[in-house]
């Protein structure tokens, strides 16, 4: 479920198109029902669109501004009247790149986050090798460099034996404790235990067998927090981040496939036209977005792949070049841990990094 403030950004982007009420009229019980009466699937209680009932933040007051902004722009470059528009709010449905719909328009909207696609190595492989080889669940540090993850795992242990218990109190309402004592680790989330034994000989993936995404996530990885950034801990976890970026990019070297279909995929097409906006509170992006048919692969071409470890952190950097148009564009995928140190499997979050902007190889700026 989204937070209260993409919820505000998405819905408040819709404002411009069936009203013109002063943004100061606007109390949370007064624009529930504003979408209720104007905004087809909209579904959600006043405590999903602001933290008090009665009054906006002064956060999610600029949230709104900036939304109606973005909306009388877009409303303007598409040339929309303000009555009898259908609307259509997507956001509440899961993992949904259109966030509302105006009429035939489809709209993807953006505020802060430079994000392009929230994806997995798997698919960063397939779209690089132009293949199906890989499935969900692919972990860069198991496939990649595994002895160092052991060890990465390891000192994990080691570390936080000297650190001492660990107790925490969430101003969300739950707490977490933690503690290694004879060789027993026991991870405690708001009363649900985990206690693995002999744990200073265990392997990490008994570890993961032995625990839950909860405890890994709000317990454990929180502890590792409190270990200082040069210990010895950070140490391990920057080898490993090195060793699985140097592997990976030997792999990628003995099978790009530079000029592929699934080039397309790094932009985010569909095979429907979308409207990408973004207003950051500074500067309007406003792009139309081709469908996949009216765009020729042959034109692009991955032109050169590199990995960068800034602190500890694994990013691989794709250049992609339009042949056609000379003009390239540099994809930055940051390949970590979303939910925590050590749990889960690593995303490769992709996101524009530097060059020329994607208008100036795909999208079509309004």
């Amino acid at each position: 479920m989204a937070d209260i403030l993409t919820n505000l950004r998405e819905l408040s982007v819709a404002f411009p198109f069936f009203s013109n009420l002063p943004i100061d009229k606007l109390t949370p019980t007064y624009f529930t029902s504003l979408c209720e009466d104007n905004i087809k699937n909209f579904d959600l209680k006043t405590t999903k669109i602001s933290n008090d009932t009665k009054f906006f933040s002064a956060t999610e007051f600029q949230t709104i501004q900036n939304g109606m902004f973005l909306g009388n722009q877009i409303k303007n470059k598409l040339h929309i009247g303000t009555s009898n528009n259908k609307i259509i709010w997507c956001g509440n449905e899961k993992n949904n790149l259109i966030d509302l719909q105006i009429n035939q328009h489809s709209l993807s909207l953006k505020e802060n986050s430079y994000i392009l696609k929230n994806i997995g190595l798997y698919q960063l492989l397939n779209f690089i090798t132009n293949s199906n080889t890989f499935n969900r669940g692919l972990h860069i540090f198991k496939q990649f460099s595994p002895i160092e993850f052991e060890k990465w795992f390891n000192t994990s242990i080691k570390e936080l034996s000297k650190l001492g218990d660990f107790n925490y109190v969430s101003d969300k309402g739950y707490f977490s404790k933690a503690s290694i004592k004879n060789k027993e680790l026991i991870l405690n989330f708001n009363g649900f235990i985990n206690k693995l034994q002999n744990i200073d000989s265990i392997k990490y993936d008994e570890f993961e067998r032995q625990t839950v995404a909860s405890t890994r996530e709000k317990v454990y990885s929180k502890w590792l927090k409190e270990l200082p950034i040069d210990s010895e801990y950070h140490k391990c976890k920057v080898s490993c981040a090195v060793s699985a970026g140097n592997n990976l990019l030997d792999f990628i070297k003995n099978n790009i496939v530079e000029t592929s279909p699934s080039i397309l995929n790094f932009f985010n097409l569909e095979d429907f036209v979308y409207i990408y906006a973004k207003y950051d509170g500074k500067n309007v992006n406003i792009f139309r977005v081709p469908s996949r048919k009216e765009i020729d692969f042959n034109n692009f071409k991955i032109s050169n792949v590199e990995i960068s470890v800034p602190n500890s952190q694994l990013n691989l950097k794709t250049t992609i070049t339009n042949v056609k148009k000379h003009t390239s564009c540099t994809l930055r995928n940051e390949i970590r841990y979303s939910h925590g140190q050590l749990n889960g499997t690593p995303e490769a979050k992709l996101y524009f990094d530097s060059g020329d902007g994607l208008e100036h190889l795909v999208y079509d700026q309004l």
